[in-house]
């Protein structure tokens, strides 16, 4: 009969709870080295008790003595894995330098091979059916070695233990624990008693020193959310109860109808009911899998949710309500039902006062302190209740009923906090509830601040809209008005213009008259009327200007528009001015190619155009300067260029010289006499003629005035 030892027992329970924690600390988080670390530190911890399982074993003194160096031969890697473990722990990345670490790595190496050369176990001898190993000169090393690590890693450890607070505190002392226990329990059953009384005789027991850092550590890890571990373990409960109950099933049924089927040997019959209970089985897996992970989630993790499923749902309500009451209700009772929380409130305050409280889960309005409320606000971080050390902000949190609370903050500015109370099932909050919050704070936020702008638009809304529609009538009254002193004016204009133009072309006739009679007689007055003469031909031409512009912005200019041949045009015009231009010395050029050139439009009016920038440009060039008139072809547009050698326009100039009475810095300067109006006519009559009018100058060479006007055959 095969029968099975305590220490056999002892050493299968461990190693089963070794394995099992080393995987799903693993699993949990593969890219943590705190959690590399401690997998590798389980599967070494795994690999030195089998080996030492096995060197207990009495064969002969030969394979016992490789057997006893295999498995110390683990424990300087162990003691290595303890040292990292405590330089990292909870860091996802390892806590040391490269140069430590490669120094750390190199003696432990050496130490290792020490072990198993001969120099620390000499010899064997089976003394009482046990072996009893000889250490030899390199024990020392070894024990110093352990020592050293193992010190080392308390220190680390005590050192954190002084400068951390709340659960990290909690995970330094229990991990401290679990180091002391294990290793100094090692030092006193295995490594002194061989060392100095050669007895191997609590070797044995060593399986169950191992249990008390792994059972620290484990505790730290389910209470303390320490690589929070809880929900993987109670889907592997419900994994193990699923494979269990289809084990006992199937054996059930396949004993049961194969003895039923078959009173022999299993034949075909047996494969073929066995191959129909694994069909079974396989379609109604899924169904049986469900209703145990239900159970086993209800009773061994109640406060389960599903934390894609709830960030979901925030999202939605916070997308698609805009009111802050009813945002905030939806909010945090989603929240509070699905996470499980007993009370949460939305506190919305500055600096000088709390101005809004939204709360789910109260008996009564919940009152703060707007001090207390302002100095959380003030850590601007998630602050959990069972995480901080006894003092003043604990004792804050203590006051206000709340066990997890977030500053609320978005573009830098703090607009209030997120509070809750303690979890319904009594556990403390995760490492996933914390993630949530992380997630949705920000999100609420941007929510909230929204939520508060339509609210204050809203409630503008009424005041605004009566306003505009009083503003609104106001304008209406004044844009009336407006329009009745437009047509005031233009009707003044029109009525001033015609009364003046009548006299003023009396006074222009017999002051011709005037000089005619008296030219030869008496030069002085011929002067004075020379003079007379000029300021009342400009007066006229004021007149004559005022009078366009007026019909051209009462609709009144009517333009007799015909077929227009630009060639004919631009020689009338050319030899008209021509004379001007030779009396200031300036050359004028008409460049004609012989390809003629029509456009539908108002012969006069364009005639005035042209003429108008003809006699601008012999103003502006000086003596021997140069105008070249000539006609460009531009597909759809014929383009009359008028070219000056004279004064440069710069760009800021010609935004405005097509303005009302406007009058370049130039102009003044060379006391030019003009009313301003001309290029604001003719640009009016160019686009009235559906055309346009560009100018292009350049520095010292001269100015280009282009008028583009549609062809017509």
């Amino acid at each position: 009969m095969f029968l099975i030892s305590l220490p056999q027992i002892i050493i299968g329970l461990t190693v089963i709870v070794n394995s099992f924690i080393s995987f799903v600390v693993y699993k949990r988080n593969n890219r943590s080295a705190t959690n590399v670390i401690f997998a590798l530190l389980g599967l070494t911890i795994l690999a030195w008790l089998v080996t030492t399982s096995i060197s207990f074993q009495p064969v002969n003194p030969a394979v016992n003595l490789f057997w006893i160096r295999l498995s110390t031969f683990f424990a300087p890697a162990i003691c290595c894995l303890f040292l990292l473990f405590s330089l990292t722990v909870p860091n996802p990345k390892v806590q040391i330098r490269t140069s430590r670490f490669i120094i750390l790595l190199a003696t432990t190496y050496l130490v290792m091979l020490l072990i198993i050369s001969p120099f620390t176990f000499t010899k064997v001898e089976i003394v009482n059916n046990f072996p009893n190993p000889s250490p030899g000169f390199g024990m020392p090393v070894f024990v110093l070695y352990v020592v050293a690590t193992v010190g080392g890693s308390i220190y680390v450890l005590l050192k954190k233990l002084r400068s951390t607070a709340g659960v990290e505190k909690h995970q330094i002392k229990l991990i401290i624990l679990g180091i002391i226990s294990m290793p100094g329990l090692i030092l006193f059953t295995n490594v002194i008693p061989i060392l100095i009384f050669h007895n191997n005789s609590l070797v044995p027991l060593t399986p169950l020193l191992t249990l008390s850092f792994l059972s620290v550590t484990a505790y730290a890890i389910i209470r303390h959310r320490f690589f929070d571990i809880r929900f993987v373990i109670a889907r592997s409960v419900s994994y193990t109860l699923l494979i269990v109950f289809f084990g006992v099933i199937y054996a059930f049924l396949f004993a049961t109808l194969s003895s039923l089927f078959t009173t022999q040997d299993i034949q075909t019959e047996t494969v073929t009911i066995s191959a129909i209970l694994a069909l079974l089985m396989a379609f109604t897996f899924q169904n049986v899998k469900k209703v145990i992970e239900k159970y086993t989630d209800h009773y061994l993790y109640r406060d389960h949710y599903n934390a894609s499923s709830l960030l979901y749902d925030l999202t939605l309500i916070m997308a698609s309500t805009l009111k802050f009451e009813d945002l905030s209700h939806q909010f945090l009772k989603t929240l509070t039902s699905q996470m499980k929380i007993s009370r949460a409130a939305i506190i919305l305050a500055d600096e000088d006062m709390i101005y809004d409280v939204a709360h789910e889960g109260f008996d009564k309005n919940p009152e703060y302190s707007q001090s207390e409320i302002y100095s959380l606000m003030k850590e601007n971080k998630t602050i959990v209740f069972d995480e901080l050390p006894e003092g003043k902000l604990k004792n804050c949190l203590r006051n206000l009923g709340i066990a997890v609370t977030r500053t609320i903050s978005t573009a830098g500015e703090q607009i209030g906090l997120l509070t809750f109370g303690e979890k319904l099932s009594g556990d403390i909050y995760s490492e996933e509830d914390m993630r949530v919050v992380e997630i949705i704070v920000p999100e609420v936020a941007v929510a909230i601040k929204n939520a508060l702008a339509y609210d204050e638009i809203s409630k503008f809304n009424i005041t605004l809209t009566q306003e505009v529609e009083t503003a609104t009538a106001d304008l209406r009254k004044a844009n009336d008005k407006l329009r009745e002193l437009d047509k005031l004016k233009d009707e003044f204009v029109s009525m001033a213009s015609h009364e003046l133009r009548t006299p003023m072309t009396a006074v222009k006739n017999y002051l011709w008259l005037a000089l005619d009679k008296l030219s030869k007689t008496n030069p002085e007055v011929t002067e004075y009327l020379n003079i007379a003469s000029t300021s009342t031909n400009r007066l006229l031409k004021l007149v004559e200007d005022m009078l366009t512009i007026s019909r051209i912005e009462g609709k009144r200019l009517v333009l007799e528009k015909g077929k227009v041949n630009l060639n004919q045009l631009l020689k009338e015009v050319f030899n008209e001015v021509k004379v001007n231009g030779e009396q200031r010395k300036v050359h004028m050029e008409l460049e004609l190619d012989g390809k003629i050139f029509m456009t539908l439009g108002d012969k006069e009016k364009l005639r005035e155009v042209v003429q108008n920038i003809l006699g601008n440009a012999i103003k502006f060039t000086p003596s021997d300067g140069k105008i070249i008139i000539g006609l460009i072809d531009k597909d759809e547009e014929v383009a009359i260029n008028i070219f000056n050698s004279g004064t440069y326009i710069s760009p800021e100039d010609k935004k405005k010289l097509f303005e009302k009475f406007r009058r370049l810095k130039e102009s003044e300067e060379q006391q030019v006499q003009g009313t301003g109006l001309g290029l604001y006519i003719t640009k009016q009559i160019i686009e009235m003629h559906k055309g346009r009018i560009d100018v292009e100058s350049e520095q010292n060479k001269g100015t280009s005035f282009i008028i583009y006007l549609p062809k017509t055959k």
